[in-house]
């Protein structure tokens, strides 16, 4: 069985001609990282090129669809650009409808029809969260602005690029992630923290969702993947955990409603888990819980 997050393909499997659309976001940038140290030759896009090289490009999804450029003869897109913040496609549905869906939608026939395999990330929000593991399959039911435009993008881009990969994530952690590492830091300086206990998530590493993202493609296999943790965690548990592997006093975790914070109420999801069984079946992968994904992220 091979272990999730270090799982890398051999040079000799890789292919030339990959385009990494949003090369400056979290999962962009260690993508790009992680092929840059490969040896993988690629092109990268970002809407904030100052001095575009012919390897950095610019592409914003915002402007006039025939200003954008692309290179020829690219085999696999990765489409990792979009407007993910809950507040800001609630706020702003109409800028955020057009970039996560008009535009991400034509930018991937655009690529499709040119013979080019499409990645794109989504989200379990495209799911309301009532019941834990949803399988891929399952219908649509997103209970926030942000889900229903995954939702929509995932229909059209399956109607009308049939091969593409669907990437559906929870919570993704980086190492050193700003809120852990904050809690960590207040934690250690006798400082309170306040962590939802109403909020959970089911984390998944950056490192593990960048090895699938490359096997995806290397291999160019389409259809839906999931990944999220087996176990959802509130974060009122994961800041304990935390507080307990530093040996501080309990007593500084306060752990809060997410409303007494004035949040909407579409971060609330009861489920975060989706089924992800095919990351075993069709690719042997492992997925590490999360609690020990919180511990990495943490202790990197």
């Amino acid at each position: 069985m091979i272990p999730f997050a270090t799982y890398s393909l051999p040079q000799s499997e890789t292919r030339q001609g990959l385009l990494l659309v949003g090369a400056d976001g979290v999962i962009g940038s260690a993508l790009a990282t992680c092929l840059r140290q490969a040896g993988t030759p690629f092109f990268a896009t970002s809407r904030r090129v100052q001095q575009p090289t012919a390897q950095l490009l610019p592409l914003d999804l915002q402007a006039d669809p025939a200003s954008w450029s692309l290179p020829a003869g690219l085999g696999t897109a990765y489409l990792c650009a979009a407007v993910c913040r809950l507040d800001q496609c609630r706020r702003e549905p109409e800028h955020s409808y057009q970039i996560n869906v008009e535009r991400m939608v034509l930018l991937a026939e655009r690529l499709a029809a040119e013979g080019c395999f499409i990645v794109f990330l989504s989200t379990n929000r495209v799911f309301d969260g009532r019941q834990p593991h949803v399988a891929a399959d399952a219908p649509y039911s997103p209970t926030s602005e942000y889900g229903r435009q995954k939702a929509s993008a995932e229909q059209r881009l399956l109607a009308a690029c049939p091969q593409t990969a669907i990437v559906r994530l929870s919570k993704v952690l980086p190492a050193n992630d700003a809120l852990l590492q904050g809690w960590k830091n207040d934690l250690l300086q006798g400082r309170a923290i306040q962590p939802f206990h109403d909020v959970v998530m089911a984390p998944v590493a950056l490192s593990s969702v960048v090895s699938l993202l490359r096997l995806i493609g290397e291999r160019r296999q389409g259809g839906i993947w999931q990944i999220t943790a087996l176990q959802d965690i509130s974060y009122a548990e994961a800041a304990r955990q935390i507080c307990s592997h530093l040996g501080c006093d309990p007593a500084l975790v306060q752990a809060r409603s997410y409303r007494d914070a004035g949040l909407h109420e579409e971060i609330y999801l009861q489920h975060s888990t989706l089924e992800v069984s095919r990351l075993q079946r069709d690719l042997g992968l492992t997925l590490p819980s999360a609690q020990a994904v919180i511990e990495m992220t943490v202790n990197p």
